[in-house]
């Protein structure tokens, strides 16, 4: 008899043992801890983000700010921003609460599609810009590159967006220039290669001899 109690308490523990070894497994996927801010290498605007009460409004901006003056490389600190201000633009609450004048800001575009489904998506139809220019001889025109929806442009400052490259099934773009003094020239980079346009984006070339178009152009995360 008394075996049996102990094989029985044997076998409690260990069922107990592996319920809060699950329970702990998910709670630790989802309370993601920052990484440690002391390392060296890391950047300033990381720092920021990793600070007691810091504002994503600042963080953003340090965070644009450095990689237009450094070259992108995906690491540990770029994925743990990435989710970090996914988190507040799932809250946004919790944005507006803490980057000031955040309130007086609305999405304007360029959207992709689904533009309706708030209920479903914490970015519903938004096109996630990588990057946009300005026309200098035009100001009322504007060209953004997007990580999945290709190229868009405005004419009328950013009130209104349509997509450019939809006929060209190209995904994304980080790079665009656009002539100084027309601003119906472009040239974007995408899939390792140049494209030109001399219409305001109505048609597209891939441009440069052959062995400009042997570099590999792209871009890695």
């Amino acid at each position: 008899m008394a075996f049996f109690v102990i094989l029985i308490l044997f076998f409690m523990k260990r069922f107990l043992f592996i319920v809060f070894s699950v329970c702990l497994a998910q709670l630790n996927a989802q309370t993601e801890l920052p990484y440690s801010p002391t390392d060296e290498r890391t950047p300033p605007w990381a720092k920021m983000m990793y600070a007691d009460n810091a504002d994503p409004g600042q963080v953003k901006s340090a965070y644009e700010i450095f990689y237009k003056q450094n070259k992108f490389v995906k690491n540990k600190h770029t994925q743990f921003y990435k989710r970090w201000m996914r988190n507040f633009s799932r809250h946004s609450s919790v944005y507006e609460n803490k980057s000031s004048g955040s309130a007086n800001w609305q999405c304007i575009g360029p959207f992709d599609f689904d533009q309706d489904a708030a209920s479903r998506s914490y970015a519903c139809g938004a096109a996630h810009v990588y990057t946009a220019e300005q026309s200098l001889s035009n100001t009322n025109v504007l060209y953004a590159g997007t990580a999945t929806a290709g190229l868009f442009k405005s004419t009328d400052k950013g009130a209104n967006w349509y997509c450019l490259t939809e006929a060209l099934g190209i995904g994304s773009i980080r790079s665009i220039e656009i002539d100084n003094l027309n601003e119906d020239i472009i040239y974007f980079e995408a899939n390792g290669e140049l494209y030109k346009s001399n219409n305001g984006g109505a048609t597209w070339n891939i441009i440069g001899d052959s062995v400009f178009q042997a570099i590999n152009l792209g871009t890695n995360d």
